[in-house]
């Protein structure tokens, strides 16, 4: 009888222990991924560390409705007015972005666009408060 209970208790001393790392795991998860943009902890997201989690994440194939690998007009007006509707945004940020003046917006482009929006204080950097400004959830 003493054996069972000391059994009982061993497996529910190890569920306990077992969600609580898992509750601790998930916030770690749940950070707002700023971490995880920024590679080197530094604090701050260079544009290579960007290039790197937006890639990882690749929100471009998601704009890209017709999928030919590049972003005509309607396909930024239909998510661009959508992922960022609430936030104070230059009308002419579609042909900024165009930097090769084609009409359309290839990954780079795009990638790059993000990064110059992001970094509101043009650094060259992400900080943490700039992040948390623009991070969307649909990236993830």
């Amino acid at each position: 009888m003493k054996t069972s209970i000391k059994i009982i208790l061993t497996l529910c001393l190890s569920l306990f222990l077992a969600s609580a790392g898992f509750a601790q795991i998930k916030t770690d998860v749940n950070d707002n991924n700023f971490s995880t943009w920024d590679a080197n902890a530094d604090r701050r997201i260079d544009n290579n560390e960007f290039n790197n989690s937006f890639r990882d994440n690749n929100p471009y194939m998601d704009w890209d409705a017709n999928n030919d690998s590049r972003l005509d007009e309607n396909e930024w007006n239909n998510n661009f007015t959508s992922y960022y509707q609430d936030r104070d945004v230059d009308d002419g940020l579609f042909d900024d972005w165009d930097m090769n003046g084609d009409g359309y917006l290839d990954e780079n482009e795009y990638r790059d666009g993000t990064f110059k929006l992001w970094d509101g204080n043009n650094d060259s950097y992400v900080d943490e408060n700039e992040y948390g400004e623009w991070y969307n959830d649909d990236i993830d």
